[in-house]
């Protein structure tokens, strides 16, 4: 008997959190990179909290709006001042 694996959901696409990790530069609080986190264009919700080295970073993004490389597209729109996406 050929079994196919099913998901079953309530949701028909259930948009996940994005981790994401924030090496921060300089003296930047977790409020100023909330505040430049939940301002950029795509970006729903986003959660921090303090890592030994850095934040923890969980982004949602609009439902239908998730960019293709999410680590790219915030990396690429969080200024030098705020610090480096390392790893997502």
């Amino acid at each position: 008997m050929n079994r196919k694996n099913k998901r079953v959901s309530g949701a028909k696409k259930a948009k996940l959190h994005r981790l994401l990790f924030v090496d921060p530069k300089g003296t930047v609080s977790m409020d100023e990179l909330a505040d430049r986190l939940i301002a950029l264009r795509l970006v729903q919700e986003i959660f921090l909290a303090g890592h030994g080295s850095g934040y923890a970073a969980k982004v949602r993004f609009f439902p239908e709006k998730e960019p293709r490389d999410a680590r790219a597209y915030v990396a690429g729109l969080i200024s030098k001042d705020y610090g480096s996406v390392v790893k997502a």
